[in-house]
């Protein structure tokens, strides 16, 4: 049986003492899905939106069955916004009181003591499983982010962080 293999883009937020592995949604397909029809998301776990450019995107919570937090978060990375468990199946809209060009969802109440806004994240990008040519690489490339997302999560830190300083992270990606 072959294992799964991760093929969306991927990456890794900091907030505080907080770290979290991300799903990227940057096309308008995976936005409008984002996490829908999910019913449980561990801890540790979200997604980011990359959205196209900076503005008040809503966001709402149809077919969403868990509560989430929504951070929206400026293009320099500065979180500009907050909205604490916003509670599933509800139609919104959610947006920010100021223009923003990422949002995070993770679960619900996860961050209700480590965020302020103004505060800075660290964002790192990852897409290597999507270059591997054959199978056995990807398992081998997958195995070795787990081990990787492992150390980070554990108190390790994050190896090469970056502060988002104004210019778009995802176009300037970096491979582990």
């Amino acid at each position: 049986m072959k294992k799964k293999i991760l093929t969306k883009p991927f990456g890794m937020i900091s907030i505080g003492d907080k770290h979290y592995v991300v799903e990227v949604a940057m096309d308008d397909a995976a936005r409008y899905k984002g996490l829908s029809k999910r019913h449980k998301i561990d801890d540790g776990f979200g997604m980011l939106f990359d959205m196209p450019k900076e503005d008040k995107h809503p966001f709402q919570m149809k077919e969403t069955y868990v509560p989430l937090d929504m951070v929206f978060i400026s293009k320099h990375g500065q979180i500009v916004d907050y909205l604490p468990n916003v509670q599933p199946l509800t139609d919104g809209p959610y947006a920010p009181k100021a223009p923003c060009k990422f949002v995070l969802e993770v679960p619900g109440n996860d961050l209700v003591n480590d965020i302020e806004e103004g505060s800075l994240t660290k964002m790192k990008f990852f897409d290597t499983l999507d270059l591997a040519r054959s199978h056995r690489d990807k398992i081998q490339l997958q195995e070795q982010l787990i081990k990787y997302l492992n150390e980070a999560m554990n108190g390790k830190g994050l190896r090469g962080q970056q502060t988002i300083t104004g210019k778009d992270p995802v176009r300037r990606r970096k491979t582990i």
